[in-house]
């Protein structure tokens, strides 16, 4: 699978900019939202043309329509970087995006953006016909990605999260978390001892390590 782009993010930047994402979407009573996407996908969904892409998931909570002239955008200087072709979506429904840079937007029926992921975190948005109105967004960028792990909007509809449990076309689980804790280090490297010896374990981020 394709090499990610790494970018970096601090940490009080995101906090604000996901407060600021949720007040938005709640704010502006938009009934299509970015529900699920996953970044480093190494071992789940296969696409149409066998490559397992990145993908971003759109719920409908309001009544049908057609996608046709809406966009998706990984760019906040773009936000018209791709536009849907015309793609009907069902109350309660979810229509499945690829994010492989493709250049045609539909490959045996399936939907394919002209952009990818960003396994680092990036800005994300879906925008309106008109090109300016952001119907909802992951703004400034979303957190770091881990692989085969999405993030997205938890089953109550109002926080979001991780979800291990990875869920294209379906509601997603109410048991997503806030973070992914990095691998703890440890002082001492694995060996056979015969005497005691002290031994700290740490990990970057805070956290509470169990054992």
């Amino acid at each position: 699978y394709g090499m990610k782009r790494i970018r970096k993010i601090r940490a009080p930047l995101f906090v604000v900019g996901l407060i600021m994402s949720l007040a938005a979407r709640l704010s502006n009573g938009g009934s299509l939202v970015i529900n699920e996407f996953l970044a480093v996908n190494n071992t789940g969904r296969v696409d149409m043309v066998g490559a397992r892409s990145d993908w971003i998931e759109i719920y409908n909570s309001g009544s049908a329509t057609n996608l046709a002239g809406w966009f998706l955008t990984d760019n906040f200087g773009n936000l018209t970087k791709w536009t849907f072709p015309s793609t009907n979506i069902t109350a309660g429904g979810y229509v499945i995006v690829v994010a492989d840079n493709s250049s045609t937007s539909i490959i045996s029926g399936e939907l394919h953006a002209n952009f990818r992921l960003d396994g680092g975190g990036e800005y994300l948005a879906m925008v309106r016909p008109n090109g300016l109105t952001i119907e909802d967004q992951y703004s400034p960028a979303y957190p770091d990605q881990s692989a085969d792990v999405s993030y997205g909007i938890r089953a109550d509809r109002v926080t979001r999260g991780f979800f291990d449990s990875v869920t294209p076309g379906s509601t997603n689980s109410t048991e997503g978390c806030d973070g992914i804790a990095s691998s703890p280090v440890f002082s001492t490297l694995s060996c056979t001892f015969t005497n005691a010896f002290a031994l700290t374990l740490s990990t970057t981020g805070g956290g509470t390590i169990r054992y």
